[in-house]
């Protein structure tokens, strides 16, 4: 183990970055869960508090040395070497219960997972407040509001995760996977289920009152993951995602949207978010490094979106507002490889 160093950095990582370092024979792997300036130690770094990710997921504040990748734990006092680590941070413990016999998550849920890729390797870069306050629509299983939820009690400040379905059979399935993995045991205090019926868009500038509706300029992050699945349904999204920024034109829209072997759908619904002054942008998918992001515009003359081997990809697409100047997320390669790669990292 090395000594202390004078001088040492004063960088900080943020919250949810991922680190792994090896202690007495043993490996750990840890989440930044927060970090405090004032207690900048010129010897040591930055003091920050990690969350094992492994185990109890107890927590304890250590220093960090950013620049030279050194952790300094402190009682007793001793440093190890650190990495950066981008995946398998976020606990994946969220159960259907009609499908908890099964060890394969269904195809139509892929799309989920893929963007809970997403949001754990880049959640640091998205520059969303602490606490965070997310609407997730469609939710369909609830299987990406739920994971998030869970994974944010890692984080220092409470934040809300609304997931919300229409009215009847949907709502009452929602119901019961959140009923039945509360009784699992996750940490799901601050989550919550709401009616959201799209259908009460139609014909009407604005939708009825309800607590979704009411708490629209609260909410930071807005998901949704297949939700453009035919034409009908493509054209309702449009109108309420054009509703939700128009409430909050800084609202970070994340949608996981499949490529359907149906382009007139893909085309219609990017056809309507410009017709209704939004605009899109991917900003990352399967097996697509960044300088591939113009293959992925289903509206780009001679784009390669609609060839065969893009068919079934899931694209994390930002929505925006044409008219508005906002923060647009870069595009990441964090799904460049295979779920199988990334699950066993």
């Amino acid at each position: 183990m090395g000594g202390a160093h004078a001088g040492a950095s004063q960088k900080e990582l943020p919250p949810g970055t991922g680190i792994a370092f090896e202690a007495a024979g043993i490996r750990y792997l840890a989440m930044v869960t927060a970090t405090c300036r004032a207690e900048h130690d010129p010897r040591y770094g930055v003091a920050h508090q990690i969350r094992y990710v492994l185990g109890q997921c107890s927590r304890e504040w250590v220093e960090l040395d950013v620049e030279r990748r050194y952790l300094w734990f402190r009682d007793p006092r001793r440093g190890v070497a650190f990495r950066l680590q981008g995946h398998s941070l976020w606990s994946r413990d969220v159960l259907i219960s009609s499908l908890a016999w099964s060890t394969m998550p269904l195809e139509s849920e892929r799309s989920c997972i893929r963007l809970c890729d997403f949001l754990e390797k880049e959640w640091p870069r998205l520059g969303l407040p602490l606490p965070v306050y997310t609407l997730e629509l469609g939710s369909g299983t609830g299987w990406l509001g739920m994971s998030l939820a869970r994974n944010l009690v890692a984080m220092p400040a409470r934040s809300m995760t609304v997931l919300t379905e229409r009215r009847g059979d949907a709502m009452t399935f929602l119901m019961n996977n959140i009923e039945f993995n509360i009784a699992e045991g996750l940490p799901l205090e601050d989550l919550r289920a709401d009616i959201l019926d799209w259908s009460d868009w139609e014909g009407s500038v604005d939708p009825p009152e309800s607590m979704v509706t009411e708490s629209a300029k609260d909410f930071d992050l807005l998901l949704g993951s297949d939700l453009a699945y035919n034409s009908c349904v493509a054209a309702m999204l449009v109108d309420v995602l054009r509703w939700f920024l128009s409430q909050k034109p800084q609202l970070l829209v994340l949608l996981a949207h499949r490529l359907r072997r149906q382009p007139d759908v893909d085309v219609a619904f990017f056809q309507g978010l410009l017709k209704k002054g939004l605009d899109y942008n991917a900003v990352a998918a399967e097996g697509h490094h960044p300088e591939d992001s113009k293959e992925l515009d289903p509206l780009l003359p001679d784009s390669d979106w609609a060839a065969e081997s893009n068919f079934g990809c899931v694209v994390v697409y930002q929505i925006t507002c044409a008219d508005h100047d906002q923060f647009l997320v870069p595009f990441s390669d964090c799904l460049l490889h295979s779920e199988s790669e990334l699950w066993s990292c």
